[in-house]
């Protein structure tokens, strides 16, 4: 099936600015929704997952860490790399 015009032509925008790469464009979309104070858990992303994958955040600042052994509770976790993901952002 297609991504609904709305992710379809935000997935365009990102390509045409150089963003996404126009060779490995998505075909599916995961939204989250979350409140102030909730947090994603540590998890690997199924591999049947195109690769790359992109985060947006697009209400505020969130940190983003990656690792082989992430360690940490109630949303305070710490890996091998953390970066902060700025609002309206793209990693």
């Amino acid at each position: 099936a297609d991504l609904p015009p709305c992710l379809d032509n935000l997935v365009k925008k990102l390509v045409s600015n150089g963003v996404l790469p126009a060779d490995v464009t998505p075909d599916s979309a995961i939204i989250n929704m979350y409140s102030a104070g909730d947090c994603i858990p540590p998890h690997i992303d199924h591999h049947d997952f195109i690769r790359p994958f992109s985060t947006i955040s697009l209400l505020s600042e969130q940190p983003i860490v990656f690792g082989q052994a992430i360690k940490g509770t109630e949303g305070k976790f710490v890996g091998d790399f953390h970066c902060p993901l700025p609002r309206r952002s793209r990693q």
